[in-house]
């Protein structure tokens, strides 16, 4: 069963010991993540049982929280899958997110057009001078 592989068997680090991106992106314990220097996409494995009506997504500026508006079956609290401080600024309002097969995916998109190192305060970095910074010919106006 190739899905016993956890994130952290597919990451790779330079000499320094940062990680070296995949997709522009990275790993952590909590999500995998891509990105572009238009926008992020942060990936989150969410229990296939749950629904989007089941969950509180929030989106701001510097922060992003996404837990369960009630306690899961046997819980006392809400599940938060994530939650902190984002490491720069994206724009709220173009933000979106989605929910597919136990998958949820968040497009951040950035205020600034730039390489991220991670997506939240305090994860594990990449090594942005490794990112693909090439630009496809259809993203010039």
């Amino acid at each position: 069963d190739s899905s016993a592989e956890t994130p952290e068997d597919t990451v790779r680090l330079t000499d320094e010991g940062v990680q070296i991106p995949v997709g522009n992106g990275g790993s952590t314990k909590r999500y995998k993540w891509t990105q572009t220097t238009e926008e992020c996409s942060v990936l989150i494995g969410i229990p296939s049982e749950l629904h989007a009506k089941n969950l509180s997504v929030t989106i701001k500026a510097l922060s992003v929280v996404v837990k369960t508006k009630k306690p899961l079956e046997g819980e006392s609290e809400v599940h938060t899958f994530l939650e902190g401080d984002l490491t720069n600024k994206c724009v709220p309002d173009e933000s979106t997110w989605t929910l597919e097969g136990g998958v949820m995916v968040i497009q951040l998109y950035k205020q600034l057009k730039t390489f991220w190192k991670t997506i939240m305060e305090g994860d594990d970095e990449i090594d942005t001078t490794l990112v693909d910074s090439r630009r496809k010919i259809a993203e010039y106006d």
